[in-house]
């Protein structure tokens, strides 16, 4: 079988990442930014959190400064940290056995996927969060694999520093902060003696809570309290609402809303309006707007409790449904597969001094995405499909790379499934994380 040495096989993964982290930066500074981006660059500018997103990506935009100083760095930061993580991944040991020539060809086409090229470039805190995590778990694959002691906890205490601040990127993140941690935390313990090993993991997570506690407090810091508590939490609200509807959109004269009082218009413009993709059809629907704005977040709570209860089965079809279209079993385009160009709340552009545009790279950008947004690269069933093949591959033929990639492959599943019962649009941005955590 045709062979590759490891020094050769590292070199040309280096050729690769720097290739594609230079012509990255390139084409898609200072970045490409939607509504949310804009929100957040007001919340840096202003210094006030308000909106419901966690607050560590306006704290990044305020540290790394307004405007397009701010976003470019923006892009160079996830660029780095992308293609960082996946070098680190994929690299082996200099007295490693020579690769397969396999090995290598799938490599470069995994590092290369063109919608981790697209999406580098996008100033969402999905990216961000995407970023950091892939970063954190080529550290923790390099950590597990040297042989020096102190190169291999200084690889595992800079994989669980890029994990501190996911909880305050994206909601999930207080779930996946410490299933992720078990990896470099692991690579830590092992280098101590067996009767030590639990003492260094419990102290290695007791650091991780103070180290999470203090970044936390020096996020807060940069911000005036927003509204509501809005800082740190995120409002249920509007999935509760979706259910309501879509439970009612299978249940007719049966169902919640109909039997609260809801009126006619209401129910017809559900009927009318519903649909898995998204929420925000329902949007369409004064009536139903204003019938349900007229109810208190405990009045609520109660008629959508009482609807779980009353009809479940309508409540899983209609939970079924969203994620299948998240998972891309429908039509991608309805699904905002990807974003080039600089759009958003034109005020808030303004004061960061950036202007609405889509110059020719960002349409021969979307061009060139478009024709494989059809494909299965652009469908997060088949990351899914292949999250579960890697897992079962570590568990049963990769033993001794267990303590390194199962906790991330266990994580990786808890972020898909925890859509489940919140999903409230198919946007593909949302399971981004899993494009180049799978690839690594």
């Amino acid at each position: 079988m045709p062979t590759i040495k490891p020094h050769a096989a590292n070199a040309g993964l280096v050729a690769l990442c720097l290739t594609l982290a230079g012509v990255a930066v390139a084409l898609h500074s200072p970045g490409h930014m939607t509504t949310d981006t804009s929100i957040q660059l007001h919340e840096a500018f202003s210094g006030r959190i308000e909106s419901w997103a966690p607050p560590f990506m306006s704290a990044l935009l305020y540290w790394l400064g307004l405007g397009t100083v701010g976003t470019s760095l923006f892009v160079l930061l996830n660029v780095a940290l992308t293609y960082a993580g996946l070098y680190l991944s994929a690299r082996s040991q200099a007295t490693s056995t020579p690769w397969p020539l396999w090995r290598f060809a799938i490599a470069l086409p995994l590092i290369a996927n063109p919608v981790i090229f697209a999406y580098v470039g996008i100033v969402w805190k999905d990216v961000l969060l995407a970023s950091l995590c892939v970063a954190s778990l080529g550290c923790s694959i390099h950590a597990a694999r040297l042989e020096s002691p102190r190169l291999a906890i200084a690889f595992a205490a800079l994989a669980l520093l890029l994990l501190l601040p996911i909880p305050m990127v994206r909601q999930q993140g207080i779930l996946l902060l410490p299933v992720f941690a078990l990896s470099p935390a692991l690579s830590i313990a092992k280098r101590a003696s067996p009767s030590r090993r639990k003492y260094v993991l419990a102290a290695v997570y007791v650091l991780l809570a103070l180290g999470y506690v203090g970044l936390k407090g020096i996020v807060a810091g940069s911000f005036d309290k927003g509204p509501d508590g809005r800082d740190f939490s995120v409002g249920t609200q509007i999935i509760k609402r979706y259910d309501l509807a879509g439970i009612q959109y299978r249940t007719g004269g049966e169902g919640p809303l109909a039997r609260a009082g809801a009126p006619q218009a209401a129910l017809d413009a559900i009927q009318a309006t519903y649909g898995g993709d998204r929420v925000d059809r329902l949007g369409a629907a004064p009536a139903l707007g204003a019938f349900l704005d007229a109810r208190t977040p405990d009045q609520i709570d109660a008629m959508w409790r009482d609807a779980m209860r009353e009809h479940p089965r309508a409540y899983l079809a209609h939970r079924f449904s969203a994620y299948a279209w998240l998972l891309g079993f429908h039509e991608a385009q309805a699904c905002l597969p990807f974003h080039v160009g600089v759009e958003g709340i034109d005020a808030f552009l303004q004061e960061s001094g950036i202007r609405e545009e889509q110059e020719r790279r960002d349409q021969r950008m979307f061009d060139w995405n478009r024709m494989l947004v059809d494909s299965p690269l652009w469908k997060h069933w088949s990351y899914v499909g292949l999250l579960v093949l890697l897992a079962a591959a570590i568990w049963f033929r990769r033993r001794e790379q267990r303590g390194a990639m199962l906790p991330w492959a266990v994580g990786l599943g808890m972020f898909a499934g925890s859509f489940l019962p919140t999903s409230i649009a198919c946007d593909f941005r949302y399971l981004y994380l899993l494009v180049p955590c799978t690839a690594a």
